[in-house]
């Protein structure tokens, strides 16, 4: 599937009235893996990519291209559209154009532009983006787009840094007016709540996952629900619990399903493609060179 076909796709689930599950990814094994469980989209955040290519927390590590170059690799690696975080669109409205470029160019299917400034992943006293310049940063990233169907999504922070629902709803359709395809508003509220809220807001709404089950979070009417942790957080009890197992125990049989599985492994990778294209190409020319 090309770039442009999975825009599509994502742009037709955005306003399907449907409710899709949308798992967050870390690299690009954890995405096919994803995509081969039956997900119809997935999720990259700057949370996954600072913690997997630099071991470091989500506080401002992550710079545009080391994001952009990461979102490259898993969406050559899988044939479903990837959403992905691009913080607060790493430059202010006049340069966000190049931030819209390298993501297109990477082939994602849509970015989210947010408005937490500071403080985000902590304790320490959060700082917020006015809305006016929020907004200026995403008609700026609307305009920017060559493809009109990779979406720009309007992301609000202001219900964990603040708790003021009120503001959020503001912010949403503030940011719709200002050409968000969407919004994702950060709050951690049940379906049924979440649906109250949605009907204040006037456009496609995405939300995340608040520790409850998909079918309540339907509830809700959001297009996408974010599991955005999930696959890191999975491949990191995963890893724990096998080094711990082989320190303790000296015997790599005691990690049971987490030992090597290497005909399950090489399917995702694949090497199955790589052998026929020896086959296909290179057994002929070895015939020809006797």
């Amino acid at each position: 599937m090309t770039a442009s076909e999975k825009r599509i796709l994502l742009k037709e689930m955005l306003l399907s009235g449907e409710t899709y599950p949308v798992p967050g990814v870390y690299d690009a094994v954890s995405a096919r893996v994803s995509e081969a469980a039956g997900f119809k989209a997935i999720y990259l955040g700057s949370f996954a990519t600072a913690a997997s290519i630099l071991g470091l927390p989500d506080t401002g590590n992550v710079t545009l291209t080391e994001m952009a170059n990461h979102a490259r690799n898993i969406a050559n690696a899988t044939n479903i559209p990837l959403i992905c975080d691009v913080e607060a669109g790493f430059f202010e409205a006049a340069n966000i154009c190049r931030t819209v470029q390298e993501f297109e160019q990477a082939g994602v299917s849509a970015i989210h532009i947010e408005d937490h400034a500071f403080g985000k992943h902590t304790s320490l006293k959060p700082i917020i983006t006015d809305v006016d310049t929020v907004c200026s940063r995403i008609r700026a990233a609307v305009d920017a787009r060559t493809d009109p169907n990779f979406l720009i999504i309007g992301r609000s922070d202001t219900p964990w840094a603040t708790g003021d629902i009120d503001d959020a709803v503001y912010r949403a359709n503030r940011y719709l007016e200002a050409g968000a395809d969407a919004v994702l508003l950060c709050w951690r509220l049940t379906g049924e709540e979440a649906a109250e809220q949605k009907k204040r807001i006037n456009g496609p709404l995405i939300i995340l996952n608040a520790n409850g089950s998909f079918a309540d979070e339907k509830k809700s009417g959001a297009s996408f629900v974010l599991y955005w942790p999930m696959m890191l957080y999975a491949a990191f009890e995963g890893c724990r619990e096998a080094a711990q197992i082989l320190m303790e125990t000296g015997d790599i049989k005691q990690l049971g399903k987490l030992n090597f599985n290497e005909e399950e492994f090489d399917k995702c990778i694949p090497f199955t493609g790589y052998t026929e294209r020896v086959m296909k190409y290179m057994a002929s020319s070895a015939d020809n060179s006797k």
